[in-house]
């Protein structure tokens, strides 16, 4: 009885075996709904690249950093030049530079000394003085090789008191200006000469003396400019033209031998009133403080 029922169980195992085999495993279908019907080749984007471009190019874009504006700044030795000119309670000193090119060439002197007040930015009050003296020495040779010799000798002394009214200008070194003033006037001149009669001609042991005295006022206008250097130091000009009214006094030609008087002539005694025109005779050089 065991026997036939291990052959029965043999043989429906033998013949399951079979049936398998000829029937075969059926393929696995995946399930494919909700999904595209072409394969989707695209790439995530980078926020902030162009969705648009090529990857390589989006690529590139997110490595390499945006090109920056090119700035071209100015060479920081080439600094500008800030002038601040006069303004309202600034005080200006200057004087006259000359240049002598007499017996001492080169020489530079100053004189005509001027104090200008700003009382407004654009109204200055000035105070003018000028004392100024002079010595020169002459030497005059007669045809018969005698020498004279003649000593002459000038003293200026000039007060004046004026007002200027300084113009807009674009430029900022320029500052015209124009005005008027009054001045007083004292001026003398001596002539002095050894071994001679006349100032020239030689004769021996006589002394020649001359003085000339001018005294008076002078009004007019001027017109100038300044040019600044920087905030405190300038340079300028003026031109003025007015009426002077003069007393001269001229003591004449005196011609002495030790204390004795031999002649004198030419005494004179008068009033002058003249037109004049005057410049700069040199370079005003002056200061703010």
């Amino acid at each position: 009885m065991n026997i036939l029922r291990f052959l029965f169980g043999g043989c429906f195992l033998f013949f399951a075996v079979q049936v398998q085999a000829q029937i075969g495993r059926k393929p696995i279908t995946p399930d494919l709904n909700g999904q595209p019907t072409t394969p989707n080749f695209q790439k995530t984007v980078t926020p902030g690249s162009n969705p648009t471009a090529p990857a390589e190019n989006s690529a590139n874009s997110t490595a390499q950093p945006a090109p920056q504006p090119i700035i071209i700044q100015q060479n920081s030795d080439k600094k500008e030049i800030v002038i601040n000119k006069p303004k309202k309670g600034d005080l200006l000193i200057e004087g006259l530079a000359q240049i002598s090119f007499g017996d001492d060439p080169w020489m530079i002197k100053f004189d005509d000394i001027k104090l200008r007040l700003f009382n407004e930015n654009n109204r200055v009050y000035r105070v003018r003085g000028i004392i100024n003296t002079t010595t020169e020495n002459r030497t005059f040779e007669e045809f018969r090789g005698q020498v004279v010799e003649v000593k002459i000798t000038d003293q200026d002394i000039h007060g004046a008191l004026g007002v200027e009214f300084h113009l807009k200008s674009k430029n900022k070194h320029v500052s015209p200006y124009y005005g008027a003033e009054v001045m007083l006037i004292m001026r003398t001149q001596g002539i002095k000469g050894t071994n001679t009669d006349d100032g020239r001609t030689y004769k021996l042991q006589y002394s020649y003396n001359e003085t000339i005295s001018r005294t008076g006022i002078y009004a007019g206008g001027f017109a100038g400019l300044d040019y600044y250097l920087n905030s405190d130091f300038y340079i300028g000009t003026e031109i003025q033209a007015g009426f002077s009214a003069l007393n001269i006094r001229n003591s004449g030609k005196s011609v002495s031998v030790g204390n004795g008087l031999v002649s004198q002539v030419g005494l004179y005694s008068g009033n002058e009133l003249s037109l004049r025109f005057n410049y700069s005779p040199g370079i005003r050089i002056g200061y703010k403080f």
